[in-house]
């Protein structure tokens, strides 16, 4: 049941990854 409650936690830090990238690649 954790990583039931933890899953979107970790979905939500892949798009926090991603927005990450996206940024640093407009910045470039």
């Amino acid at each position: 049941r954790v990583f039931s409650m933890l899953s979107p936690v970790n979905e939500l830090y892949d798009v926090l990854k991603i927005l990450k990238t996206l940024g640093e690649a407009a910045q470039a």
